[in-house]
């Protein structure tokens, strides 16, 4: 069963991922997303190039460019699907690895995009992460006010209970 296959390898590459094995998350991504593509399941497909672009991003494999474009392609999919939940989600993960990438005028563009949309979602977890990345993109000029908007985003993932062991390390390792 394809499905199951997916959902089984997805799952078990967020399991590893948990566990720190990144390149083992970013193999299973992998194979994932070839079944969604054998599948030609287009929501799939995004889903599976979206995890598999999270994994690339980790400095463990630092394939932040492999990374990007696995990103946009799963942006480029939630666009042509109508997929507003996974334009939220792809345009919050891109907008990282430009920043390690230092496409700080791609981000900043993306990134007005990002905060319209959770905005208009009420979409708090994505708020969160626009204050990590406004706080990024601000402390190229400004240190400390950065760092309080990064605050600002540890604080608001605290506020919905969802501080976990994966995101608050990456909000923290954002602080300078």
């Amino acid at each position: 069963n394809q499905e199951l296959a997916f959902e089984s390898l997805n799952y078990m590459g967020v399991i590893a991922r948990r566990q720190g094995n990144i390149p083992e998350a970013a193999r299973l991504h992998q194979a994932a997303y070839q079944i969604a593509l054998a599948m030609k399941d287009r929501l799939k497909e995004e889903v599976g190039l979206s995890y598999l672009g999270r994994s690339m991003a980790h400095p463990d494999v630092g394939q932040f460019a492999h990374a990007a474009k696995c990103l946009s392609g799963a942006l480029a999919i939630a666009r042509e699907i109508h997929n507003t939940r996974g334009i939220r989600i792809e345009l919050t993960r891109l907008i990282d690895v430009l920043l390690l990438l230092q496409q700080y005028e791609k981000a900043e563009h993306l990134l007005q995009e990002s905060e319209q949309r959770n905005q208009d979602a009420n979409d708090q977890i994505g708020i969160a992460w626009n204050l990590k990345h406004r706080g990024q993109l601000e402390q190229r000029t400004n240190v400390e006010r950065g760092n309080e908007l990064i605050r600002q985003g540890i604080q608001k993932l605290e506020e919905i209970g969802i501080a976990n062991e994966e995101w608050r390390p990456e909000f923290e390792a954002a602080l300078k």
